[in-house]
Protein backbone atom coordinates (compact mmCIF):
# COMPACT_ATOMS: atom_id res chain seq x y z
CA UNK A 1 0.00 0.00 0.00
CA UNK A 2 3.00 2.32 0.34
CA UNK A 3 2.98 2.68 -3.44
CA UNK A 4 -0.38 4.45 -3.30
CA UNK A 5 1.21 7.39 -1.48
CA UNK A 6 4.84 7.04 -2.57
CA UNK A 7 4.93 5.90 -6.22
CA UNK A 8 8.17 4.09 -7.02
CA UNK A 9 9.05 3.51 -3.37
CA UNK A 10 9.05 -0.27 -3.67
CA UNK A 11 11.55 -0.20 -6.52
CA UNK A 12 13.86 2.07 -4.53
CA UNK A 13 13.57 -0.08 -1.40
CA UNK A 14 14.61 -3.08 -3.50
CA UNK A 15 17.51 -1.12 -5.01
CA UNK A 16 18.75 -0.09 -1.56
CA UNK A 17 18.48 -3.67 -0.29
CA UNK A 18 20.55 -4.91 -3.22
CA UNK A 19 23.31 -2.54 -2.10
CA UNK A 20 23.16 -3.78 1.49
CA UNK A 21 20.82 -1.16 3.00
CA UNK A 22 17.70 -3.06 4.05
CA UNK A 23 14.61 -0.95 4.83
CA UNK A 24 12.60 -3.93 6.09
CA UNK A 25 15.28 -4.91 8.60
CA UNK A 26 15.29 -1.46 10.20
CA UNK A 27 11.62 -0.40 10.33
CA UNK A 28 8.82 -1.58 12.61
CA UNK A 29 5.43 -1.16 10.89
CA UNK A 30 2.21 -0.18 12.63
CA UNK A 31 -0.93 -0.51 10.59
CA UNK A 32 -4.67 -0.18 10.61
CA UNK A 33 -6.72 -2.80 8.80
CA UNK A 34 -10.13 -3.00 7.25
CA UNK A 35 -11.44 -6.40 6.22
CA UNK A 36 -7.93 -7.87 6.63
CA UNK A 37 -6.52 -5.27 4.25
CA UNK A 38 -3.84 -2.82 5.41
CA UNK A 39 -5.27 0.67 4.91
CA UNK A 40 -2.89 2.86 6.95
CA UNK A 41 0.79 2.58 7.83
CA UNK A 42 3.20 4.30 10.24
CA UNK A 43 6.81 3.09 10.33
CA UNK A 44 9.13 3.47 13.32
CA UNK A 45 12.93 3.50 13.20
CA UNK A 46 15.42 3.48 16.06
CA UNK A 47 17.77 6.32 15.13
CA UNK A 48 21.06 6.83 17.02
CA UNK A 49 22.05 10.50 17.13
CA UNK A 50 24.84 12.71 18.26
CA UNK A 51 22.77 15.48 19.84
CA UNK A 52 24.29 18.48 21.59
CA UNK A 53 27.44 16.50 22.35
CA UNK A 54 25.66 13.42 23.69
CA UNK A 55 24.79 10.04 22.23
CA UNK A 56 21.04 9.44 22.30
CA UNK A 57 18.53 7.21 20.56
CA UNK A 58 15.23 8.51 19.26
CA UNK A 59 12.14 7.06 17.68
CA UNK A 60 11.97 8.03 14.03
CA UNK A 61 8.52 8.19 12.44
CA UNK A 62 8.46 7.59 8.69
CA UNK A 63 6.49 6.26 5.72
CA UNK A 64 3.16 7.53 7.04
CA UNK A 65 0.27 6.96 4.65
CA UNK A 66 -3.39 6.00 4.30
CA UNK A 67 -5.20 4.66 1.26
CA UNK A 68 -6.71 7.72 -0.46
CA UNK A 69 -10.27 6.42 -0.41
CA UNK A 70 -10.15 5.82 3.36
CA UNK A 71 -8.65 9.08 4.56
CA UNK A 72 -10.43 11.06 7.31
CA UNK A 73 -11.94 7.88 8.74
CA UNK A 74 -9.63 7.42 11.73
CA UNK A 75 -7.32 4.88 10.09
CA UNK A 76 -4.21 7.06 10.31
CA UNK A 77 -4.99 8.07 13.89
CA UNK A 78 -5.23 4.45 15.05
CA UNK A 79 -1.97 3.48 13.34
CA UNK A 80 -0.17 6.52 14.79
CA UNK A 81 -1.46 5.87 18.30
CA UNK A 82 -0.12 2.31 18.14
CA UNK A 83 3.22 3.56 16.85
CA UNK A 84 3.55 6.19 19.57
CA UNK A 85 2.76 3.71 22.33
CA UNK A 86 5.68 1.66 21.03
CA UNK A 87 7.89 4.77 20.88
CA UNK A 88 6.98 6.01 24.36
CA UNK A 89 7.93 2.66 25.92
CA UNK A 90 11.45 2.89 24.47
CA UNK A 91 12.62 6.45 23.84
CA UNK A 92 12.28 9.86 25.40
CA UNK A 93 12.14 11.63 22.04
CA UNK A 94 10.57 11.10 18.64
CA UNK A 95 11.29 12.91 15.39
CA UNK A 96 10.09 13.08 11.81
CA UNK A 97 10.45 15.11 8.63
CA UNK A 98 7.39 16.19 6.69
CA UNK A 99 5.85 18.65 4.26
CA UNK A 100 2.55 18.44 6.19
CA UNK A 101 3.23 19.37 9.83
CA UNK A 102 -0.46 19.88 10.62
CA UNK A 103 -0.97 16.12 10.40
CA UNK A 104 1.37 15.52 13.32
CA UNK A 105 0.68 18.43 15.65
CA UNK A 106 -2.36 16.70 17.25
CA UNK A 107 0.01 13.94 18.41
CA UNK A 108 2.38 16.27 20.26
CA UNK A 109 4.90 16.94 17.50
CA UNK A 110 6.14 20.49 17.03
CA UNK A 111 8.18 22.12 14.28
CA UNK A 112 11.77 23.05 15.13
CA UNK A 113 13.26 25.40 12.50
CA UNK A 114 16.47 24.31 10.80
CA UNK A 115 18.94 26.14 8.62
CA UNK A 116 21.78 25.66 6.17
CA UNK A 117 25.15 27.37 5.81
CA UNK A 118 27.41 28.75 3.13
CA UNK A 119 31.19 28.38 3.06
CA UNK A 120 33.75 29.83 0.67
CA UNK A 121 36.22 27.58 -1.09
CA UNK A 122 39.75 28.34 0.09
CA UNK A 123 42.11 29.95 -2.41
CA UNK A 124 44.63 27.68 -4.06
CA UNK A 125 45.26 25.47 -7.06
CA UNK A 126 42.55 23.25 -8.49
CA UNK A 127 42.48 19.64 -7.27
CA UNK A 128 41.08 16.42 -8.66
CA UNK A 129 37.32 16.43 -8.15
CA UNK A 130 35.85 13.63 -6.07
CA UNK A 131 34.54 10.99 -8.47
CA UNK A 132 31.13 9.29 -8.32
CA UNK A 133 31.41 5.97 -6.52
CA UNK A 134 32.09 2.89 -8.58
CA UNK A 135 30.01 0.09 -7.09
CA UNK A 136 32.55 -2.59 -7.91
CA UNK A 137 35.54 -0.70 -6.56
CA UNK A 138 34.07 1.51 -3.84
CA UNK A 139 30.91 0.00 -2.32
CA UNK A 140 32.64 -2.30 0.16
CA UNK A 141 34.85 0.55 1.37
CA UNK A 142 31.87 2.90 1.68
CA UNK A 143 29.96 0.37 3.79
CA UNK A 144 33.01 -0.20 6.02
CA UNK A 145 33.63 3.51 6.52
CA UNK A 146 29.95 4.19 7.24
CA UNK A 147 30.09 1.60 10.01
CA UNK A 148 32.96 3.38 11.78
CA UNK A 149 32.48 6.96 10.65
CA UNK A 150 33.31 10.07 12.63
CA UNK A 151 30.18 12.04 13.59
CA UNK A 152 29.51 14.75 11.03
CA UNK A 153 28.57 17.15 13.83
CA UNK A 154 28.53 17.19 17.60
CA UNK A 155 25.40 19.35 17.46
CA UNK A 156 23.18 17.07 15.35
CA UNK A 157 24.21 14.02 13.35
CA UNK A 158 22.93 10.53 12.75
CA UNK A 159 25.48 7.96 13.89
CA UNK A 160 23.74 4.90 12.48
CA UNK A 161 25.96 2.23 10.94
CA UNK A 162 25.16 3.37 7.44
CA UNK A 163 21.69 2.03 6.80
CA UNK A 164 19.95 5.41 7.01
CA UNK A 165 22.56 7.08 4.80
CA UNK A 166 22.28 4.29 2.22
CA UNK A 167 18.49 4.13 2.18
CA UNK A 168 18.18 7.92 1.95
CA UNK A 169 20.74 8.10 -0.85
CA UNK A 170 18.78 5.60 -2.93
CA UNK A 171 15.42 7.20 -2.08
CA UNK A 172 16.75 10.55 -3.32
CA UNK A 173 18.19 9.44 -6.67
CA UNK A 174 17.39 5.75 -7.12
CA UNK A 175 21.08 4.84 -6.72
CA UNK A 176 24.32 6.10 -5.15
CA UNK A 177 25.07 8.62 -7.89
CA UNK A 178 25.14 11.53 -5.41
CA UNK A 179 27.96 9.88 -3.44
CA UNK A 180 31.57 10.59 -4.42
CA UNK A 181 34.95 9.33 -3.25
CA UNK A 182 37.91 11.62 -2.77
CA UNK A 183 41.00 10.58 -4.74
CA UNK A 184 43.19 7.96 -3.04
CA UNK A 185 41.36 8.29 0.29
CA UNK A 186 38.76 6.36 2.28
CA UNK A 187 36.69 9.52 2.41
CA UNK A 188 33.31 10.07 0.77
CA UNK A 189 31.03 13.04 0.23
CA UNK A 190 27.39 13.26 -0.81
CA UNK A 191 25.60 16.22 -2.33
CA UNK A 192 24.05 17.72 -5.43
CA UNK A 193 25.30 20.06 -8.12
CA UNK A 194 22.92 22.61 -9.65
CA UNK A 195 24.71 24.64 -12.28
CA UNK A 196 28.03 25.39 -10.60
CA UNK A 197 26.54 25.52 -7.09
CA UNK A 198 27.30 22.48 -4.97
CA UNK A 199 25.29 21.58 -1.87
CA UNK A 200 27.22 19.29 0.45
CA UNK A 201 24.96 16.83 2.30
CA UNK A 202 27.47 14.70 4.16
CA UNK A 203 31.13 13.85 4.69
CA UNK A 204 31.86 10.22 5.54
CA UNK A 205 35.23 9.15 6.89
CA UNK A 206 36.95 7.57 9.86
CA UNK A 207 38.29 11.06 10.51
CA UNK A 208 36.98 14.35 9.14
CA UNK A 209 39.43 16.40 7.09
CA UNK A 210 40.10 20.09 7.43
CA UNK A 211 37.96 22.27 5.19
CA UNK A 212 41.08 23.28 3.25
CA UNK A 213 41.70 19.60 2.45
CA UNK A 214 38.11 18.84 1.51
CA UNK A 215 36.79 21.86 -0.39
CA UNK A 216 39.20 21.73 -3.39
CA UNK A 217 37.84 18.28 -4.27
CA UNK A 218 34.16 19.28 -4.34
CA UNK A 219 32.35 19.68 -7.67
CA UNK A 220 31.31 23.08 -9.00
CA UNK A 221 32.75 26.47 -8.24
CA UNK A 222 32.11 29.36 -5.90
CA UNK A 223 30.58 29.06 -2.42
CA UNK A 224 29.39 25.70 -1.13
CA UNK A 225 26.05 25.27 0.62
CA UNK A 226 26.36 23.09 3.72
CA UNK A 227 23.25 21.07 4.57
CA UNK A 228 24.61 20.11 7.99
CA UNK A 229 25.77 21.94 11.10
CA UNK A 230 29.40 22.89 10.37
CA UNK A 231 30.77 22.88 13.94
CA UNK A 232 33.41 20.32 12.99
CA UNK A 233 34.66 22.47 10.12
CA UNK A 234 35.56 25.71 11.94
CA UNK A 235 38.09 26.62 9.26
CA UNK A 236 35.21 26.97 6.77
CA UNK A 237 33.93 30.05 8.63
CA UNK A 238 30.46 29.18 7.39
CA UNK A 239 27.66 31.70 7.65
CA UNK A 240 24.02 30.70 8.16
CA UNK A 241 21.60 31.10 5.28
CA UNK A 242 17.98 32.14 5.69
CA UNK A 243 16.65 29.68 3.16
CA UNK A 244 13.21 28.10 3.07
CA UNK A 245 13.31 24.42 3.96
CA UNK A 246 11.87 21.81 1.63
CA UNK A 247 10.21 20.21 4.64
CA UNK A 248 9.63 20.63 8.35
CA UNK A 249 11.62 18.89 11.07
CA UNK A 250 9.35 17.96 13.96
CA UNK A 251 10.08 16.59 17.42
CA UNK A 252 8.06 15.14 20.27
CA UNK A 253 9.48 15.26 23.77
CA UNK A 254 12.52 17.19 25.05
CA UNK A 255 14.85 18.66 22.46
CA UNK A 256 18.03 20.50 23.37
CA UNK A 257 18.46 22.51 20.16
CA UNK A 258 15.30 24.61 20.14
CA UNK A 259 16.21 28.23 19.51
CA UNK A 260 19.64 27.29 18.15
CA UNK A 261 20.96 27.10 14.60
CA UNK A 262 21.34 23.51 13.41
CA UNK A 263 20.59 21.35 10.41
CA UNK A 264 19.21 17.87 9.81
CA UNK A 265 21.37 16.52 6.96
CA UNK A 266 19.36 15.18 4.01
CA UNK A 267 20.72 11.66 4.48
CA UNK A 268 19.70 11.72 8.15
CA UNK A 269 16.07 12.53 7.36
CA UNK A 270 13.32 9.92 7.23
Amino acid sequence: MLESSFPGLGRKIDAARALGFDWDAMTTPFVDRRDDRVVAHVGVLEVPLRLDGRSVRVGGIHAVCTLPELRRQGCYRRAMERALRFVDERWERAQLYTSQPALYEPFGFRVVPTTSWEAARPPGPAAAVAAPVDLEDDLATLVEVLGRRAPLSQVYASVDEGWLFGIDAVLHTGDLSAVRRLPARDLFVAGKLVGERYTLFDVVGHHLPAWSELAPHLPGSGPVTLAFTPDRFPQARARPLQTASEGAYMVRGPFELEGRAFAVPPYAQH
